[in-house]
């Protein structure tokens, strides 16, 4: 290090113009075809056909033991967010967010 530079050696800049604009877009989206959209009051046909279909090989405890009314008062309910997820326009797939007070 010397006394007249106290940092090191002076940094060396380095600048980039584009002169013409990019002949390709660049790499297609691997997520094109994929979605996630909210299902705002859904119908409960709906919510039973995700959770029976999409559900079926996984050990399911949340809400199982609900009737069906207690179950579409819930998924009415604004706090209760549904979120369903789609690959090429089917469903694949869904998220409850379940923001409800415990009180």
């Amino acid at each position: 290090m010397n006394d007249n530079q106290p940092f090191g050696d002076p940094a060396e800049i380095t600048c980039l113009q584009m002169t013409t604009a990019p002949t390709r877009t660049g790499a297609p989206s691997p997520f094109r075809h994929a979605a996630l959209m909210r299902a705002k009051s859904p119908p409960f046909h709906l919510y039973q056909y995700l959770r029976d279909t999409l559900t079926r090989a996984l050990v399911w405890s949340d809400w199982i033991d609900l009737d069906r009314a207690e179950l579409e008062k819930i998924i009415s309910d604004p706090k209760a967010e549904l979120y369903v997820a789609y690959d090429d326009g089917v469903p694949v797939g869904f998220l409850e967010l379940d923001l409800r007070s415990e009180n």
